[in-house]
């Protein structure tokens, strides 16, 4: 397991990320090691991986995903 990739995860689901859910270090170290242990495909640290351990800490540590509260603005596109 790679530390870049638990600091990526923590980037979105930890404090102050882009996704909060408040995931402590030890909570995605542990999502991490039981995603390697029961993925059906090779870990890449990618998105996939990441949402892959995004799921595991809202079904096994009860984390709720939220809205984002990254700086994006939101565009719309007018079709007339």
């Amino acid at each position: 397991m790679t530390f870049d990739f638990i600091d990526y995860v923590l980037d979105f689901y930890g404090s102050g990320g882009i996704y909060d859910m408040g995931a402590t270090r030890e909570q995605v170290k542990e999502a991490t090691q039981k995603h390697i242990e029961t993925a059906n495909f090779p870990f890449d640290g990618d998105t996939i991986d990441r949402e892959a351990v995004r799921d595991i800490l809202i079904k096994e540590y009860g984390l709720i995903f939220p809205k984002s509260n990254g700086t994006k603005k939101n565009t719309h596109i007018q079709v007339s």
